[in-house]
């Protein structure tokens, strides 16, 4: 006959620190970690600890900073566990009322609401500090409690003495402790799908929210490559206009230099001038040509340069002489006129 034994899964129960700065949320965890050392800094941000005393269950704190500026990062935390245990600085009578709004805003969440609470007014040691009783009155605790269904049990502890060191152990504490642990025992199915459900409609939630981001981060990068492909194309066309010979001879214009083709003023006067220095290069031809004409009538003789100013001239002589009318034949060609 055999026997078949199977190993029983470890119940994993999660519970967050609530409270403002100071209030005792880290010694709290170090108390329930067995932890000796003094030596605690303020949290920033959060930071989880794990507990391993039962063969039954096991324990995981989230520790979770009470500044303002962290408190906003509560609500990520609120899916994720079974229960919550809230220290309240029983010396700081000035920051109740704020403690009060902060429980209320923390209960009205709806991942919070029905789940159990454990109340510790803290720092009992301390001389004139109140007590449990006139914590609650002062934070409106039975009333919120009950708007909210959520289950709650309220002690007062004392996490140091008066000389500052870390109390092995408090009797009221782990009293309190224990409840909290019980109940969620005791209502483990409940809670325990619960949890899963709210967690995994957190993680949906953060991953469209991390889609949207990437989304919006693509939408605006496809914005920025074409904003930039624009002034890419205009950056080219504007060197392309720098390079063409109008834009250059504009450029010329403008920096003191006249070209032709950047006024239209210019252009006629340009023109008019050369036209001015071909009339007078035409006029200083005819000049020599009417002298040579009236050398070879008269016979004296001529000699001029050769070049291509030579043969116009033996040209316009022929016409000069059909001109005057002169008896005299006119040489066409150098010979007979410097025989002549």
């Amino acid at each position: 006959m055999g026997c078949c034994w199977q190993k029983r899964r470890k119940r994993l129960i999660q519970l967050m620190l609530i409270g403002l700065d100071g209030a005792g949320k880290t010694s709290f965890a170090r108390y329930l970690m067995k932890d000796p050392s003094n030596n605690l800094v303020p949290t920033i941000g959060f930071s989880s600890h794990d507990l391993k005393n039962s063969h039954r269950y096991a324990v995981r704190l989230y520790d979770v900073g009470g500044g303002k500026n962290i408190r906003d990062i509560w609500r990520n935390y609120y899916p994720l566990v079974h229960g919550f245990v809230l220290l309240i600085d029983s010396t700081d009578e000035n920051r109740l009322e704020y403690v009060r709004e902060v429980l209320q805003d923390t209960l009205a969440n709806d991942c919070v609401r029905g789940k159990p609470i454990l109340v510790l007014a803290n720092k009992q040691d301390v001389e004139n500090a109140l007590d449990e009783f006139e914590v609650c009155q002062k934070i409106h605790l039975n009333a919120t409690v009950n708007k909210y269904e959520c289950p709650t049990k309220v002690e007062s502890c004392s996490l140091l003495n008066k000389w500052g060191l870390r109390i092995p152990k408090n009797a009221l504490l782990d009293r309190g402790y224990a409840w909290l642990v019980q109940y969620i025992m005791n209502n483990w199915d409940h809670l325990e799908n619960r949890v899963a459900i709210e967690a995994r409609h957190q993680i949906e939630l953060e991953q469209k929210i991390m889609m949207q981001r990437i989304k919006k981060f693509r939408g605006s990068s496809r914005s920025k490559n074409k904003r930039d492909e624009r002034l890419n194309k205009e950056d080219s066309s504007n060197s392309v206009k720098e390079k063409d010979p109008l834009e250059n001879s504009r450029d010329s214009g403008i920096n003191g230099e006249t070209s032709p083709k950047q006024d239209p003023q210019v252009n006629v006067n340009s023109t008019e001038t050369n036209k001015d220095t071909r009339c007078d290069d035409t006029d200083g031809q005819n000049d020599v040509i009417e002298s040579v004409t009236e050398s070879i009538v008269s016979g004296e003789k001529i000699n001029y340069k050769k070049g291509k100013f030579s043969r116009r001239l033996n040209r316009n002589m022929r016409t000069k002489s059909a001109i005057f009318g002169t008896n005299k034949i006119v040489p066409s060609n150098r010979a007979r006129l410097n025989s002549g």
